[in-house]
């Protein structure tokens, strides 16, 4: 539990404002930014959008794989393409296994100079409805030879539906207690509507808990129009920061978020602007944070995409404000196997010397039993 300890006490600002799908409460959303890796890939399997850097690959949950659908195997990511070298390196492998009906379990391991070093394995738990509910991530000790649990995800959805959530845990691994410890609980008040109106979440990482409380709030039309958060000390809430959101024709053009200044009033801190494709899939997203000298907003970050003929992402381009003044680009391509399934995800860096753009890693897609080298799982 070490390194979840490590990571989750480094607080960092961050806001996820599309809300639709599964959503993290925006008063842990600064704490999510820097939760360990495997966290943060056990909610990207349950569909969450987690704040801050992502983990290098996704899990899918597969509850059911018909004959015609291809069923992912192992991927493979390969570095060093811009380091003038006669080739490429093997820099991470995920196998995919399936041993029953509603489980899968990834294995990731680290290329280590001439053979694969195993770093850690994550079962993912589904139910019925092919909604996961468990999942559970070990760390590979190479001194013993055997897997240390490390965290674990619980997920009790609402009722039936496939994205309402009742409540949610993430629990880490005491080596001193050799139990797990939980490390963070969210429990979600849900109206006869179907929206989520409360979210009370206690990190319970220090032990003594740190609770707070969200309260959303919908426009006529049924749209999130705005989120009020609060840090709760015995029976007394206090102020603590609110989002607000602005829809035409139900997509989000903009999410502000504004923080209580301690005594009265609430101050614009970070604006997120969005345009769509005419087909209603997000092709340009802006941020922006407040300049309290001119009292401004001020653009640091921009994610450009772009689609194939079927709908499908083909190209992301990111941008990032540096704190010298300038702009860091970074370009994904993407190809696919069929349908959904990706092909290769390609990334590049843009070189401002020579304006190219330099390819510096690829990640292969194997499906229906095809693997990237056989793989040696402890």
């Amino acid at each position: 539990m070490k390194s979840i300890l490590l990571l989750l006490m480094i607080l960092a600002p961050a806001m996820s404002p599309v809300f639709g799908q599964k959503q993290l409460p925006a008063s842990i959303q600064s704490y999510a930014v820097n939760w360990g890796y495997s966290v943060k890939q056990m909610f990207g399997a349950a569909g969450y959008d987690v704040p801050g850097p992502k983990a290098s690959f996704e899990l899918k949950p597969t509850i059911e794989t018909r004959s015609e659908e291809a069923r992912l195997d192992s991927t493979i990511t390969y570095s060093g393409y811009d380091l003038n070298l006669p080739d490429s390196m093997p820099m991470f492998r995920n196998v995919y296994t399936y041993p029953v009906k509603g489980m899968q379990v990834v294995t990731e391991s680290f290329y280590d100079f001439d053979h694969w070093m195993v770093l850690s394995r994550t079962a993912l738990i589904s139910d019925e409805l092919g909604r996961l509910v468990n999942a559970f991530s070990q760390v590979y000790d190479d001194a013993t030879g055997t897997y240390i649990p490390d965290s674990q995800l619980d997920i009790y959805p609402h009722e039936n539906s496939l994205e309402l959530v009742d409540s949610f845990f993430v629990s880490g691994w005491s080596v001193e207690l050799n139990d797990w410890v939980r490390l963070l609980g969210v429990w979600n008040t849900i109206d006869g509507a179907g929206r989520v109106r409360e979210s009370l979440s206690s990190n319970e990482l220090f032990g003594i808990p740190l609770v707070f409380l969200d309260r959303y709030y919908y426009n006529n039309d049924g749209d999130l129009s705005g989120i009020e958060s609060f840090n709760i000390d015995g029976e007394e809430e206090y102020p603590a920061s609110r989002e607000s959101y602005e829809y035409a024709d139900h997509l989000l053009q903009s999410a502000t978020t504004f923080t209580f200044d301690g005594i009265e009033t609430f101050v614009p801190e970070s604006k997120i602007a969005y345009t769509y494709t005419p087909f209603r899939k997000q092709e340009l997203i802006k941020s922006f944070v407040i300049d309290f000298e001119t009292f401004d907003w001020v653009l640091n970050h921009v994610l450009g995409y772009a689609y194939d003929d079927q709908e499908r992402l083909k190209l992301k381009e990111e941008v990032t404000a540096t704190e010298i003044g300038g702009w860091e680009r970074h370009l994904n391509t993407y190809t696919y196997y069929q349908d959904e399934d990706l092909a290769t995800d390609s990334g590049f860096s843009f070189n401002t010397q020579d304006e190219e753009w330099v390819l510096e890693d690829r990640t292969y897609y194997f499906y229906n039993g095809l693997t990237a080298y056989d793989p040696i799982d402890p």
